[in-house]
């Protein structure tokens, strides 16, 4: 009997214990979040617009100090909503200029900015009248936006010259063997993206490049940057006459300035036989522009196209083919097409048809005439190799 009892009392004890355990479990897991970690998910600030600025950039009300204390930093993903209305882009908050096309919150020089790169954000999205209108930035992820740092020397990128200098033969549609060619600066360098003249000057040598198309320095800038020793190719066709070079302004892309630089451009290729070899800066953006639009005049797929573009960030970042980022990146293009397709802005590009929009555009709003326009169609569709 005295055993029996001793078993009950046991068995009772051990019961509790569980229920008490359970009970704790239970507590916690259904407990409601502490406010700070509540805070660190779910950051947001409000705040107004106080001017639309020249560029179509919503200006905000608020600093780049405040945007910080709220708890954002550069290259969060955010989510943005607009006098209640949520735009479905995530955007990342950075620095200057971002890739062509897309949206990103701008916090160049202290102020914050929703912005679209090379393009009026405000245009696109109807808001040129927007002053006063609540705007709500909310994170959607700390640090999710990140394009890899471009390698210093061609042994850190363990590739060729070609890849290591964005140096490239343009192909497909009715273009020549040789004709047409794409590269980073063959003249200037950053720290950011040193040691490519002497390769790209070799490339251009080995090419036989016979007229430039320069769109990141102007003539006048020539005597100043352009040292013969660093890029003796280039230096030798410039004192030939056989360099166009304009500074356009990339960031103004449907200004009459803009357009008039574009035709000077294109009317010089059109007098002068290639190779050619067209650049900018780095080779992406102005110079997209360019060879996407004598692409698709020559009759080059979209597809064709897209790829040919993404491949300045597979070669300077060393972003990885078929991955979300490339994919994301590949259709930058989109803005440069819907440039000069026209009325079929809202139209996908690969169902518009290029090469009749192309000519449309460099004839009836860039301004060439129909001799010339088959002049650079002539000199694009010779073999030179």
């Amino acid at each position: 009997m005295a055993r029996l009892k001793s078993i009950i009392k046991n068995t009772a004890v051990v019961l509790a214990a569980f229920v008490v355990l359970f009970a704790a479990i239970f507590s916690f897991a259904s407990a409601k979040p502490t406010p700070a970690y509540a805070a660190s998910k779910k950051i947001s600030i409000t705040t107004t617009v106080k001017e639309v600025d020249a560029y179509g950039n919503l200006v905000l009300k608020i600093s780049k100090k405040k945007l910080y204390a709220a708890g954002f930093a550069r290259n969060d993903l955010v989510k943005v909503s607009i006098e209640g209305r949520d735009y479905k882009y995530i955007m990342p908050i950075h620095k200057g200029t971002l890739i062509f096309g897309k949206n990103y919150i701008d916090i160049n020089n202290g102020k914050v900015k929703v912005a679209r790169t090379r393009r009026s954000f405000a245009g696109r999205e109807k808001l040129k009248r927007s002053v006063g209108k609540k705007v709500k930035i909310t994170l959607y992820k700390a640090k999710g936006f990140k394009i890899p740092a471009p390698p210093l020397t061609i042994e850190e990128r363990n590739t060729d010259e070609y890849e290591f200098t964005n140096f490239r033969i343009v192909t497909g549609g009715n273009l020549g063997k040789g004709a047409l060619f794409r590269s980073h600066c063959p003249v200037t360098e950053t720290d950011r993206y040193p040691n490519r003249l002497g390769l790209i000057n070799d490339l251009m040598e080995k090419h036989q490049i016979n007229t430039v198309i320069s769109m990141n320095i102007n003539a006048a800038e020539m005597d100043k940057y352009l040292d013969p020793e660093k890029s003796p190719t280039y230096a030798k066709l410039f004192q030939e006459g056989k360099v166009n070079a304009i500074k356009v302004p990339g960031a103004k892309i449907n200004t009459k300035e803009y357009k008039n630089d574009i035709k000077e451009e294109l009317i010089f290729m059109a007098e002068n036989e290639g190779p050619y070899l067209v650049h900018c800066a780095i080779g992406r953006d102005r110079t997209g522009f360019m060879i996407s639009l004598l692409e698709a005049l020559m009759g080059v797929s979209y597809e064709e196209i897209a790829e040919d573009y993404v491949l300045s960030y597979r070669n300077y970042n060393g972003v990885k083919p078929g991955t979300k980022l490339d994919k994301y990146l590949k259709t930058s293009i989109d803005d440069h097409i819907q440039t000069w397709t026209k009325g079929s802005r809202y139209k996908l590009p690969s169902k518009v048809n290029l090469k009749k929009a192309a000519e449309n555009y460099i004839k009836n709003t860039i301004g060439l005439t129909q001799a010339q326009i088959d002049s650079l169609r002539a000199n694009l569709s010779k073999d030179y190799e």
